[in-house]
């Protein structure tokens, strides 16, 4: 009653209102909302703390560890990310309705990992959650049903590195990622696509290359029918990548070089602030290029291991989270990654500092992620977390914008542009 909308949401009295990030997208696969966050957490006992800090209490929590307080806050806020396909008395299969499959398996999300069981009749597909005492099994929050009539997309995924997962995308903009055996990840994929779903985009593929083939999303793309970042991210989950497994989250080009000047023009014959999409994020300068050349010719040829140039990859879980370490559900993965938030110097905080260092540091070729392109709230510390004091003196707080940007807004508005650009 007292919210912004509320009765008395006027009075000046109001409740801070923090926010975490909504699981639906829209068709071009844009998670664009977000969404209250009643189970907030500030995580003020994951504050960095350096040797020359007054280290807290004995009886305080470990700073190595993420809290119990915020363990239990992470799997409520997992159980609310489903909201809308959950519902706590989901019917079992009836008498009526034949099984033609039912498995163990993992539903995956960002935050859990749910033993269950899988169940497929010729009409819907159910989840149901593992529980310690069974009397519970259909009051479980994890338990969940779907129309076979409502997949949209249904594509075979690795997990772990094992070919064992399957991600199904539905009508009403939710998707699923399921973990089994590879055997029966591929019975269950022939056996959902026998009963020849309504609505689903895709028919019967395997490959990558199939798939490419059989959506015919280049040619689209070249007739610019679809966007280069639809085109991108239609790449992203072909390949296999997705918004469930951060250490397989799409991934997306650094596209510019200049975030120094005050104005930028993307259309000009003379504009230069292009990076050079021939080569990799590592390789745009010339001498960082020619250090990791000689780098992989210096390695044996035929050791265990293959020779690299780069010690890293471009796509990581911690460069995800990196990126996204403002916004929940992300801030608590990044504790549970770092046991607590990581040294300030070394969270993200300025835009052109994270392309220098993807382009010079010896130690870093990380590219971007989709949401540099539609989504302007990753880029500020709505929820005010306390990230710590750099060496110079500043609190980390918003992200450093490029000097060409007025505002988050601004910014994604441009480097949108200027990825939808003729020279792109």
């Amino acid at each position: 009653m007292t919210s912004d909308r509320g009765v008395w949401g006027g009075d000046g009295n109001k409740t801070p209102l923090y926010w975490k990030r909504d699981t639906h997208e829209n068709y071009t696969r844009m998670r664009l909302r977000t969404c209250p966050n009643n189970e907030f957490n500030p995580h003020n006992d994951a504050k960095f703390y350096d040797e020359y800090d007054v280290l807290r209490e004995e009886s305080s929590v470990n700073l190595l560890g993420v809290s119990e307080e915020a363990r239990i806050r992470a799997d409520k806020e997992t159980q609310e990310s489903w909201e809308v396909v959950m519902n706590n008395n989901i019917p079992d299969v009836t008498d009526d309705e034949q099984l033609i499959f039912f498995e163990d398996c993992h539903l995956v999300t960002l935050l859990n990992i749910i033993p269950g069981t899988l169940k497929v009749s010729p009409t819907h597909i159910y989840f149901y959650e593992h529980e310690k005492d069974e009397t519970h099994h259909k009051l479980s929050h994890n338990n969940l049903v779907w129309k076979i009539k409502d997949i949209r997309e249904i594509h075979l995924r690795r997990y772990n590195l094992r070919y064992s997962a399957i991600e199904f995308f539905l009508t009403d903009q939710t998707n699923h990622f399921i973990n089994l055996s590879k055997y029966h990840r591929n019975k269950v994929y022939s056996k959902i696509m026998s009963l020849r779903p309504a609505n689903l985009v895709h028919g019967i593929t395997r490959t990558p290359e199939e798939m490419v083939a059989s959506s015919n999303i280049t040619k689209k793309w070249m007739e610019r029918r679809i966007s280069n970042f639809e085109y991108l991210m239609n790449l992203n989950t072909i390949a296999g990548r997705t918004y469930n497994d951060l250490s397989q989250y799409p991934v997306f080009p650094w596209v510019l070089t200049d975030y120094l000047s005050d104005s930028i023009d993307f259309e000009s014959p003379l504009c230069e602030c292009f990076r050079d999409f021939s080569k990799p994020i590592g390789a745009q300068i010339p001498e960082r290029a020619e250090h990791a050349d000689i780098k992989y010719h210096s390695l044996p040829q035929d050791g265990l291991d293959p020779p690299f140039h780069w010690g890293t990859h471009y796509s990581n879980p911690g460069a995800v989270l990196y990126y996204l370490v403002r916004m929940e559900p992300y801030t608590s993965l990044h504790i549970d990654l770092h046991g607590r938030f990581d040294h300030p110097d070394r969270h993200f905080y300025n835009i052109n500092n994270s392309f220098n260092s993807s382009t010079r540091g010896q130690g870093d070729c990380k590219e971007l992620i989709p949401e540099f392109f539609y989504l302007p709230e990753f880029l500020v510390n709505s929820n005010e977390f306390d990230f710590g004091t750099r060496h110079d003196g500043k609190p980390v707080g918003d992200v450093i914008l490029p000097n060409w940007a007025k505002s988050p807004e601004d910014f994604i508005v441009k480097h949108r542009a200027a990825l939808e650009s003729d020279y792109v």
